[in-house]
């Protein structure tokens, strides 16, 4: 396999290296949180020279 959840949560996976890492647990922060600091973000990195 490809060490990878499936996006599908009915995929049965046989998967040694994920089966050690225990069940599954879902981020319940909304992807859309993270947008509104994007720039914010950019700017700090770059401040930085982080690349």
């Amino acid at each position: 396999g490809n060490n990878e959840w499936p996006a599908v949560k009915s995929v049965a996976v046989k998967n040694p290296a994920l089966d050690a890492l225990g069940s599954f647990k879902a981020d319940t922060l909304n992807v859309g949180t993270l947008s509104k600091n994007t720039a914010l973000a950019q700017k700090v990195f770059d401040r930085a020279g982080w690349r």
